[in-house]
């Protein structure tokens, strides 16, 4: 079992690399496929401004000092707004711990949950209507991959808004108490099916809500099913988004700086497909 994200990292980097050209089928037998579902998207993400949540989200708590961080990986914690107390951020640790996974010794977090996994599946209908939660952010990576020099090579992007510095993915959350009955709190990152402009990088993209409907997101009154599932599934406008290219230095958790975020030229030939091993997340 890995200890840390560190040695996941090293780890899934050399896997990928030998069983790049596995079908799906084939992958179900490795024994750390549950781990890489759960890492391909989204599993990075920026939050280079955090001293603007309390104003931009309208928040009555202080939050802690927070450093901009420009290479959040899972097992980060960050600031979340909950749908019980749409008015306050709570700091919770990225990857959901389901109701069977929080008392085992090496609990298996979920950096995403798939927005369909809502509808088909009870326990999740179950968290959508009780745990929601918007995440924060300014942009995310994602790799995609192109044929360059003949050969196929992902390549990162940095995926933004144009006219938004600061906006919010829809989330879910969970929390349970320790034996001195603090709290502590986990999320993940909604994913649903990619407009037509994250087509063109990846079949999957996070759930980004327009700030109008953040509201309606967290209002603890809302236990429509039907028209949050609708929030959840309707694209964002391809045309209020852009992405560049950027350095292979991010593909590190332990990098984290403004510098991952500068523009890199690349000879792009042409697409390869939409990367190695792409398959749909585990939930």
């Amino acid at each position: 079992m890995l200890d840390n994200f560190q040695d996941f990292d090293k780890f899934y980097t050399k896997a990928c690399r030998k069983i790049a050209y596995c079908t799906e089928v084939a992958l179900s037998s490795f024994p750390f496929c549950k781990l890489y579902n759960q890492f391909e998207m989204c599993g990075r993400f920026t939050l280079t401004e955090p001293e603007k949540i309390e104003k931009r989200f309208e928040i009555s708590n202080k939050l802690p000092l927070l450093e901009p961080n420009y290479n959040v990986a899972p097992s980060f914690t960050m600031p979340i707004i909950t749908k019980n107390s749409p008015n306050k951020a709570i700091m919770a640790k990225w990857g959901f711990l389901p109701v069977w996974e929080h008392k085992k010794p090496r609990p298996f977090g979920l950096i995403n949950v798939r927005s369909e996994t809502c509808k088909e599946k009870p326990y999740f209908k179950n968290v959508l209507l009780t745990s929601r939660c918007l995440i924060p952010a300014t942009g995310f990576f994602e790799w995609k991959e192109l044929k360059l020099e003949h050969k196929p090579e992902k390549i990162p992007f940095y995926i933004t808004l144009k006219d938004q510095e600061l906006f919010s993915f829809a989330g879910v959350y969970s929390m349970y108490e320790d034996a001195e009955k603090m709290p502590h709190y986990y999320f993940a990152i909604l994913t649903t099916e990619p407009n037509s402009f994250m087509k063109d990088i990846h079949r999957r993209m996070p759930v980004i809500l327009e700030k109008k409907e953040e509201a309606n997101y967290l209002d603890p009154d809302n236990k429509d099913f039907d028209s949050l599932y609708k929030l959840m599934t309707t694209q964002y406008p391809s045309d209020k988004m852009k992405a560049y290219p950027v350095g292979k230095a991010v593909n590190s958790p332990r990098n984290n700086s403004k510098d991952l975020l500068k523009e890199q030229e690349i000879s792009k030939e042409e697409p390869f497909g939409y990367g190695l091993l792409q398959t749909d997340e585990r939930f």
